[in-house]
Parts: structure tokens; sequence; C-alpha cells
């Protein structure tokens, strides 16, 4: 397996884990354990997601996100809570993936995989936040759907092609982090306009004759 093909697999699960961590714990476990995945020898310390309480552990908590996911303001207060959790996981994810390799590397590739697991935590955190601002369960559930179906796919890329994986994930970190600024900009825009309409209706509702 050769070094872009390792950092594209290690990249995939950092990648995912900021949208779907406990779905990456559970899926990639899972398959291991029925056999549905074979590891490359370089991969061979991911073998401890396939353990029966990590599984079991990571199915209930995917479960409670897969709903939680998919209720308007639940699925912020969601992603607030999993806000350190996410990236933490990323990152021993891709140290978990790159296996032993020479020590200065590990920092390096780690600290992308952080990098790039945050991007994703962020991405996914403000699309939350904006679609709140005009509360409504399809836009969320919409999006929920979108989010699980791709990171099975970018699981399944991640360790069938790896290199492909390694260049959509560089490619989608940099627009996420050129996206962030203005997706913050738009949230609190939107918040703004929010609190108006609020403001403007009370004061409306309170100089009504009573």
């Amino acid at each position: 397996m050769n070094a872009v093909a390792l950092l594209g697999t290690t990249f995939g699960l950092s990648f995912v884990s900021g949208i779907r961590l406990y779905a990456t714990v559970f899926g990639v476990g899972l398959a291991i354990r029925m056999g549905w995945l074979h590891l490359k020898p370089e991969l061979q310390n991911l073998s401890i997601l396939a353990n029966e309480w990590v599984i079991v552990i990571a199915g209930i908590l995917f479960l409670i996100e897969f709903f939680a996911d998919k209720i308007p303001y639940i699925d912020t207060a969601w992603d607030i809570i999993n806000a350190l959790i996410r990236p933490i996981g990323g990152v021993w994810l891709a140290s978990q993936a790159l296996g032993e390799v020479n020590p200065v590397l590990m920092v390096i590739a780690v600290l992308l995989a952080g990098t790039v697991t945050v991007s994703s935590v962020s991405a996914k955190s403000f699309t939350r936040i904006a679609s709140n601002i005009h509360p409504e369960p399809f836009t969320n559930i919409g999006l929920s759907i979108f989010e699980d179906i791709f990171s099975i796919f970018m699981l399944w890329l991640s360790f069938t092609a790896p290199v492909l994986v390694f260049i959509i994930v560089i490619v989608l970190t940099v627009f996420f982090i050129w996206l962030i600024p203005k997706a913050v900009r738009w949230t609190i825009k939107g918040l703004r306009s929010i609190g108006v309409w609020i403001r403007k209706k009370f004061s409306g509702i309170a100089g009504k004759p009573t």
C-alpha cells in the first residue's frame, strides 16, 4: 500500500468522522467482524474496531445520532455536544490507520487529519445552523439522509479507492476552509434577522390595546 493510498484511507476515515463518527466506528468495526472488509497489513491496527463492545457502544450511539440528526434544533444541540468528540475520534482513527510509520510523518499526518476532521465538523454544524434559521423538518431530514448516504459511500471508497478519496478529501477540505467564514457570516446575518422579527412581533403584541 503506497503512501498516497494510506493517506487516502486515513483522511477518508477522518473526514467521515467529522460527519458521522459513531457510524464510522460501527460500520467499519462490523464490516471487519463479519468478514466483509479484509484489512491490508498496513491497516491492521483498525481491527480494534471489530471488538464486540466497541461495536455495541458505537451502534447505540449511532442509533441515537441517526434520529437526533433529523430533528430541527436537536441536531444542532447534538452537534454542539459532539463538537470536541468528533475531532478527537477522527484523529484517533487516523493514528490507528497509519499504523507503524516514521514518528515525524505520524505527527504531520495526524495534524493534517485533524484539520480534515475539523473542516467537515464545521461544515456540517454551520449547514445545520443555517437550516434551523427557518426550521421545518424536510430540510433537516433531507440533509441528514444525504449525509448518511455520502458517509457510507466515502467509507466504501476509503478502502476500495483510497487514492481517489485522497483527492476528494483534499478538494473538499480546501473548499470547506474557504466556505466556513462565509457560512459564519450568513448564520450571524440570519440570526440577526430572526432577532429583528421577534422584536417586531413582541412590540406589536405589546402595543395592541387590551
